[in-house]
């Protein structure tokens, strides 16, 4: 628990900072942008780019490829910029014929997103060794750099530079955060090579970070990075229905668009910021000690589910009544009269779902050998086709917020799933009740629910000095509740009172 402990808190304070100079340029943004760029940007080119990264990065992070010698591990982790390549030029092609938009997008910009998960992947290798070496602290702030510098470099072009046109400012900026980002790996890990850090003693130089492909593959590995290819795909696609939905039909404007992103970008704040972190540090926890199928083992999975679950609760009670002063904050009019407000409730709720599926879904893989793996991507199949036909009719019957509420049941079923997965490799040692808070938690949530929701009620959110009442009041209940939740519940206390003891 100590090692995942420093591996979070490194996770946390860089997200946390990356993140809030996001949000804060994104503040700006909102208010000085067309919201028809905001949605082609945010929704069409984004889901592009991140559909290319993540069936790049999700085989070779989350795959048993550490097999066989050093050098075959190397030449797996190198196929990155291959990977990145072909399915640029399959994504690509499709996003041209098959997307909605009747707005034109600049041939230039279409390409700049693919460009830049390429040069992305270039750093990936670099990204993997930091994951399978314990460089928590780099990876993080790599992550923290590529995010920040995506809306900086977005924020520079736009404020000193008059001749080019928003979709264009956003293509250059990605594609000057990716260079940045991969540079930055490049010359961190060679630094690591002259102070000939402990974490990397396997690699004699420099040089032994770089493919030898005449030492081939290990083929063992290879076949783990095929199945998760295929599992990774089909997770992509349940996981972006949404977004594929709104790039490929015309189920909702482009300013709905632009609205939905932005709430989801206000909402998963937390996500990013905490259980990102979380979830990334365990799945290399469970990766490395799954093999220790000990009680030590069960009670560290039943210990973060309990801290996932906790936090995911309690950004939903505070979430939902200050959802419409967190939109006005953020958005201005743009979200206010767009029914932002509403969407991010319901955001909140999702993410309390979120935040139990991450923790469960990393253990769960972390089980699974090829068969396993198979059996899942079934499951996400039918996920891939249950979840599109929910949103598309949800979205029909109450609005952009149905997208949210179909994720919400893809989720759902995912817990049950990873949860049946767990029983499995545990047996009958592992249960619910377990997992859940005490009662005396359980009441002082409600109580505070009870108090930010009256609140609410009670203070107009579009009305400064108001607002900043409500947000005094939610901020004294926060810190009561943090303090109640640190001295009563044991998992809490006893993760705290370890941290406070190792300073």
């Amino acid at each position: 628990m100590a090692s995942i402990g420093k591996s979070i808190g490194y996770n946390f304070f860089a997200q946390l900072f990356g993140r809030i100079i996001s949000f804060i340029i994104n503040v700006y943004l909102l208010r000085v942008i067309d919201s028809e760029v905001i949605g082609i940007v945010n929704v069409r080119l984004t889901l592009l780019y991140n559909t290319i990264l993540f069936l790049t990065r999700e085989p070779l992070r989350k795959g048993k490829i550490f097999e066989g010698t050093l050098p075959q591990f190397v030449n797996i982790v190198w196929l990155s910029p291959v990977i990145a390549t072909v399915l640029s030029v399959i994504c690509v092609a499709f996003w041209n014929v098959f997307s909605s938009t009747s707005r034109e997008i600049p041939t230039f910009v279409l390409l700049a997103f693919p460009l830049s998960a390429i040069i992305e992947s270039i750093g990936e290798p670099f990204a993997v060794f930091s994951l399978r070496f314990s460089l928590t602290a780099h990876y993080a702030w790599s992550q923290c750099l590529l995010i920040s510098f995506q809306r900086i470099f977005v924020l520079f072009l736009l404020l000193f530079t008059n001749s080019y046109e928003h979709l264009m400012i956003y293509a250059l900026a990605q594609i000057f955060a990716s260079i940045s980002y991969t540079v930055f790996h490049f010359w961190c890990f060679f630094k690591f090579s002259k102070q000939r850090i402990p974490e990397l003693n396997l690699f004699p130089s420099f040089k032994s970070f770089f493919p030898s492909f005449n030492l081939g593959f290990n083929t063992n590995a290879l076949s783990n990075l095929t199945h998760l290819f295929g599992h990774s795909f089909l997770k992509q696609l349940a996981t972006d229905s949404s977004g594929y939905l709104m790039t490929f039909t015309e189920i909702t404007s482009l300013k709905n668009q632009a609205v939905f992103d932005a709430i989801e970008k206000l909402g998963s704040l937390v996500c990013r910021i905490v259980l990102a972190p979380l979830e990334e540090s365990c799945a290399a926890h469970f990766r490395n000690e799954i093999h220790n199928a000990s009680k030590t083992l069960r009670k560290s999975f039943i210990d973060i589910l309990h801290v996932s679950s906790v936090i995911g609760l309690i950004v939903c009670i505070f979430g939902v009544p200050y959802s419409k002063v967190a939109v006005w904050l953020y958005g201005g009019k743009l979200l206010v009269e767009n029914g932002g407000d509403l969407l991010l409730s319901v955001y909140c709720v999702y993410i309390f779902v979120m935040a139990v599926n991450g923790i469960t879904e990393c253990f769960a893989m972390a089980t699974m050998g090829n068969a396993q793996l198979l059996k899942h991507s079934y499951f996400l199949f039918f996920l891939a086709l249950l979840q599109p036909f929910l949103a598309y009719h949800l979205v029909s019957i109450v609005g952009v917020s149905g997208f949210i509420v179909s994720k919400c049941i893809d989720m759902i079923l995912r817990i049950i799933f990873s949860w049946l997965q767990s029983r499995k490799f545990f047996g009958s040692e592992l249960m619910i009740t377990d997992i859940l808070p005490s009662w005396s938690i359980l009441l002082s949530i409600l109580l505070t629910f009870s108090g930010a929701f009256f609140s609410s009620q009670y203070f107009e959110a579009t009305e400064f000095m108001q607002s900043l009442c409500h947000l005094v009041i939610g901020g004294i209940l926060f810190v009561l509740l943090s303090l109640y939740v640190v001295f009563y519940d044991p998992v809490f206390n006893m993760f705290v009172g370890s941290k406070v003891k190792s300073k």
